[in-house]
């Protein structure tokens, strides 16, 4: 039973079919942010500067996954992000035309580690910390209400 609200993710892993990630508690510590190509280059002497930027940039966010008590689903949702599927967040599935579909930047594909849930380690809950990034034209608008 969650313990506040009716939150998901969703996904279809390669082969597989549409997979429901309820979460117990809604996206925690949500960061907005902003990605942009930006390459700069300085004279030899530092007084000229010039900075080539790339595109108009993208919506990313910050958020941390509390109190999940299954770390093997968690683990395969996360993997399957950092192999660059998309993952679809829902803020209330009573809600579903509210969606945020995105792709995976942290934790890596290298090395994806759950943390013990502080509040409730006694449960064996896990969290995680992620970065996401809105896919192609994405927004981020009304993430952050």
């Amino acid at each position: 039973m969650p313990l506040k609200g009716d939150a998901a993710f969703r996904y279809t892993p390669p082969g597989g079919s549409l997979t429901t990630v309820a979460l117990e508690w809604p996206l925690w510590r949500k960061v907005p942010g902003r990605a942009q190509r930006r390459y700069a280059s300085d004279s030899l002497d530092l007084t000229a500067r010039e900075v080539l930027v790339v595109g108009s940039g993208v919506d990313e966010a910050a958020g941390t996954i509390r109190f999940h008590g299954d770390a093997v689903e968690l683990l395969d949702m996360l993997e399957a992000g950092a192999a660059g599927v998309v993952l679809t967040y829902y803020p209330s599935l009573a809600s579903p035309g509210t969606s945020f579909p995105m792709w995976l930047i942290e934790p890596s594909a290298d090395r994806i580690d759950l943390i013990a849930e502080a509040a409730r380690r006694s449960r064996g809950e896990w969290t995680v910390a992620i970065r996401v990034r809105a896919t192609s034209g994405g927004s981020f608008a009304g993430l952050f209400s």
